[in-house]
Order: structure tokens, then sequence, then C-alpha cells
């Protein structure tokens, strides 16, 4: 009990005793009135509950008030406090157990899964279990702190006016370190990217990033921190094609995006501390398991955030596609040209330019050009040049020297090159 509801069963008090303190009862002693109340049923303003007090009850209080004041009709503590009744042995070396296991699971889950276990019903309070956990030391929270930061809280009007992106580290693969990049919608809370890695690169950024704006539509902004993966040229060029914004946190200011750092912390107690971690054995089994809570546990799952006009809580699902009509998809052939890595490269006199230290073939007229070469970003296979005469994109692909061994030789045509007059051959 806390001390406002203390309070409230001592104001009660005092007006049951109030008509005996200032005589205005209209009995012919204090004695006679606390009689006659006495048979009366009171009822408690925090539990509800009804019960009836002896006299020497109401006499005993008016004796405290005298003494003490308000503070003395504050109902005292639970002599039992400390102990926990409705908690068997069982189920609190069952929690312990479930704890030990799953060190960062929230106390919410232990609730669910004691529940789903038959160990309990709902007539078990989350409350019981908090402080079981609290006074047994399991549930240690560090605050944030803000110091010298203007705080506002704030939140986009319309589904796909701004993203937040975001990495977060989980453990490891065969000694090798997972990462989750995840974007979120900020209107809606809505998971649009998400994807699996062993590095955190700005090549691996770019594949949520297309996968996103392919399935979900075209954002008006990014909003992300000042990492590699989210501060480069590649990304400011492709953005600047999708007509996206880009905005940066301060440096070293993770909160200031908050809504993508609580989906991490999110992330790491609904599902990441109730995964069985060693039966991972690649990546893809990362992504499954991830994939079944993401479904029905986050995105069709009513957001605490998201109320519509009526009261009623949406899921991100829906409250994302409030704005369908708002939202600006491309064709999958304009995405594919957009997403792609943009290199400058000189070719060589061997018809070739290298990148990543993979060779390419290119057409043997632009031997000593300077060329454009666009790549998808995590398929080194598909590959482009930029004729730099006639714009075009012209599909390269890397050197088979074997297969060149044998293939016949042609005169190269010379082609006039990009710095000599225009008409002039």
């Amino acid at each position: 009990m806390d001390q406002m509801q203390k309070e409230k069963i001592a104001y009660q008090r005092f007006t049951l005793i109030a008509p005996a303190l200032n005589k205005t009862h209209g009995y012919t002693t204090n004695a006679e009135y606390f009689r006659n109340i006495s048979t009366l049923p009171v009822t408690c303003p925090v539990t509800g509950r009804k019960k009836i007090y002896s006299a020497r009850t109401y006499i005993y209080w008016l004796h405290r008030y005298n003494l003490f004041g308000m503070d003395g009709l504050l109902p005292g503590d639970r002599k039992d406090q400390g102990l926990f009744r409705a908690l068997t042995p069982e189920i609190q070396a069952r929690i312990d157990e479930i704890l030990k296991k799953y060190p960062r699971i929230p106390n919410t889950q232990i609730r669910k899964r004691l529940k789903e276990e038959g160990m309990c019903d709902d007539s078990l309070s989350q409350s019981t279990i908090d402080r079981y956990i609290r006074a047994s030391h399991h549930e240690k929270k560090i605050p944030l702190i803000h110091e010298g930061k203007d705080r506002k809280a704030f939140e986009f009007e319309y589904s796909n006016e701004c993203w937040q992106a975001d990495t977060t580290f989980l453990q490891e693969i065969n000694d090798r370190p997972v990462c989750l990049m995840l974007i979120i919608d900020d209107a809606s809370r809505m998971i649009v990217g998400y994807g699996f890695f062993h590095n955190d690169n700005a090549e691996n950024f770019l594949t949520v990033f297309k996968s996103a704006v392919s399935t979900h539509g075209v954002p008006k902004k990014l909003y992300m921190d000042n990492g590699a993966p989210y501060a480069n040229h590649q990304l400011e060029m492709i953005s600047a094609d999708l007509g996206t914004q880009i905005a940066h946190t301060p440096v070293r200011d993770g909160a200031a995006k908050g809504k993508i750092e609580r989906l991490n912390r999110t992330v790491k107690q609904a599902w990441l501390s109730q995964t069985d971690w060693m039966s991972f054995e690649c990546l893809e089994d990362v992504e499954n398991s991830f994939r079944l809570y993401l479904y029905p546990e986050y995105i069709n799952k009513p957001h605490s955030s998201l109320v519509d006009d009526h009261g009623k809580m949406l899921t991100p699902r829906e409250r994302f596609c409030q704005d369908s009509k708002l939202i600006r998809l491309l064709p999958l052939e304009k995405v594919d040209e957009i997403f792609t890595i943009r290199y400058e490269r000189k070719v060589r006199t061997d018809s070739t330019v290298q990148i990543n230290k993979i060779k390419y073939e290119v057409p043997s007229e632009l031997m000593n050009e300077k060329v454009q070469v666009y790549m998808e970003p995590t398929d080194h296979e598909k590959a482009w040049v930029q004729d730099p005469f006639t714009k075009k994109r012209i599909p390269i692909r890397q050197v088979n020297k074997v297969e060149n061994s044998r293939a016949p030789r042609k005169q190269r045509m010379k082609y006039p090159s990009a710095s000599s007059q225009n008409g002039r051959t």
C-alpha cells in the first residue's frame, strides 16, 4: 500500500471521529455516538470492501488523533510484509529457474509462462511477481540519464514521413558476431525492414533499405545515427535519387531516436531473452525464429502508443495502412536501378575494371576511358557500366580468363574520348 492510499484511509477515519472531536454528533456522550455508528458498515476507499468496526476501535482512533494528529490515523504496514503467500515454493522455484536461464526476460513474460504451464491463473497478480523478483535481487534497472539534453516527445503525422534506422548487436554464431539492422516507421511503429548480418556495414544496410522501399514505399526522411553504415556517399546518392532527406542524430546521442532504441530493447526482451541461441547454426535459422515473433507478436499486436479517435488501440499494420493513399511506391525495375553502388574507374588496356579485387570485363571501345560502374550491393554478379557517350547502362561480367583465351579478337573501333570536342571523330 502506497502513501496516498494510506492517507485516503486516514482521512476516512478522521471523518468518522470528527463529530466526536467537535461535539457535533448530537449524542449525550462520545461513547454513545460510537456505539451507534459501530452497527453501520464502512467501505474501504482503497479496496472497496465493507467492514464493521467496534466502538472501542473508534475510541482508539480518537485517542491516536489527539496524540499524533493525522499521522496517528495512518494504517500500519502489514506484519507479513516481505512474505509471498500467493507464491507457492514451486512457483518461486520456477521463477528462479526462468530467470537463471533467461536473465533479461521481462516480468510480464514470466507471468505469461507460468499461466501457460498451468502453475497459476489470473488470480496471481503481476505486482506479486514483481515484488518477489525485486526482493530476490534479480532485477536491476539502470535509469537513462539525459543531462543537458532538451528532450521533446515527437511523432510524425503520417506513415512514411520518417523512418528511423539502427543496428543492435546480438550474440555470436560460430565465433562471428550477429547484428540486427532495423528500420521502423515513426508514425505507425511498423517494422518496414530488417536483416541479420555478420558485419555492420553500408552494403548490408542498403540491402535492408532496398527491401523496405520495395515493399513499403519511399520515405520522405531517414533518421539515423552517425555510424559508417548510415553516413556514406553511396547512401546519400541513392537517397537523393529517391527524394529522401537524410537526418542524423547528434554525435553519441542514441536516445534522440528513442522509438528505434525502444524497439531494440523490446526485441531483446520479448524475443532474444526467450530464444535458445545455441540451437542456431546460421543466420537463416536466426531470421526464421525472428519472423515467428515479428508477425504475431509485434506487427499484428495492438500497440499502446497507437490509439484512434475512439480510444481503440491499433496494431502497427493497421496504423500504417491508414495512410495507404499517401504511400509512394516505385516499380521494382526503378528500385533496382536506383539501389546500385556507384564506382568511378578507368578502363585498363585489357578492357577491364577492378572493384573490390574483382575484375570485370567491359566493351573494348571504352579502353582508357573513365566510366561509372554500378553494382548490386550484395550480388557482385550483377554489374553495369555507363557508356560515357550514350549514358546507357551496359551489363558487364566478371573476367573469365580461360574463356577469353579461346575467344577470337576483333579490331577495336576508336571512340572519341570524353574530353574531345563534340562531333569530332
